[in-house]
């Protein structure tokens, strides 16, 4: 039967392999880091409402962790090596990759998703806009601050961050309607983007399509030649909107 040398006797004989292995994934580890520190944080910064956001924070802080926690090892198992204790060297190495390769996933699991929708006023009315819709404030509306959402008008349950919409996704926004009463329907058309304006409840509704290449009307001002195309979309958009608002003295006296 041949000789087995207890595990021990192992792991101290190649105490120098783990002490050198330690030192040499410090940089390959900070060059990763850096990467997903640069990958996530732009991402994150044009990304700020979507709900994977604490997900990016904790794989940027573990990405720098991990150089980090690797370089106290490092210095500890060459402490503990150069002590002649190569036994605790490399089980300080083995423990290290361990709690790297286990621990990491393990926080980002653990990782709460972000919020899943967002409080807008306008008028004093609250919307309750989910996240996918990336719901942002506008200060630049001439009726006062209102918000611009991101919606798929094929499919209005759908939202920019969506991934059956993404790119498909048309700019809406909406703002207190007052002085806009006779506008309902109207259309403003550039040269490839027009923009509808729907009023609603009290409230502009406007949204942005593209319109097509040989369309006579795509200049014109105030053209309404695609109103019965358009209908479907206003109606679906204007429920859709309008299923955001938030009836705030039900709320509190629920609360209470």
């Amino acid at each position: 039967m041949p000789f087995i040398r207890p595990l021990p006797e192992v792991l101290e004989s190649k105490a120098s392999w783990f002490v050198a292995l330690l030192w040499f994934m410090i940089l390959p580890a900070a060059f990763y880091a850096l990467a997903v520190g640069m990958v996530s944080s732009k991402w994150a910064t044009h990304n700020p409402l979507h709900q994977d956001v604490p997900l990016a924070t904790t794989r940027i802080f573990l990405a720098w962790a991990v150089p980090a926690f690797g370089l106290v090892v490092a210095l500890a198992a060459s402490i503990a090596h150069a002590a002649g204790r190569g036994f605790a060297a490399a089980l300080i190495g083995i423990s290290s990759w361990l709690v790297v390769v286990i621990g990491g996933p393990i926080c980002v699991a653990l990782t709460p998703r972000g919020p899943q929708s967002y409080d807008r006023v306008v008028a004093g009315q609250h919307f309750l806009i989910p996240w996918r819709y990336r719901p942002v404030v506008d200060f630049v509306i001439p009726n006062g601050f209102g918000f611009t959402a991101h919606v798929c008008l094929q499919i209005p349950q759908l939202g920019v961050y969506d991934a059956d919409c993404g790119s498909a996704a048309a700019k809406v926004t909406v703002a207190p309607g007052r002085g806009s009463e006779n506008q309902n329907g109207l259309n403003t058309c550039g040269t490839y983007i027009c923009q509808r304006r729907l009023v609603v409840q009290g409230f502009v509704i406007d949204y942005d399509t593209t319109t097509p290449d040989d369309d006579p009307d795509k200049n014109a001002p105030n053209s309404a030649s695609d109103v019965s195309s358009w209908s479907d979309t206003d109606r679906n958009l204007a429920a859709l909107v309008m299923s955001w608002k938030v009836d705030m003295s039900a709320a509190m006296t629920e609360q209470k």
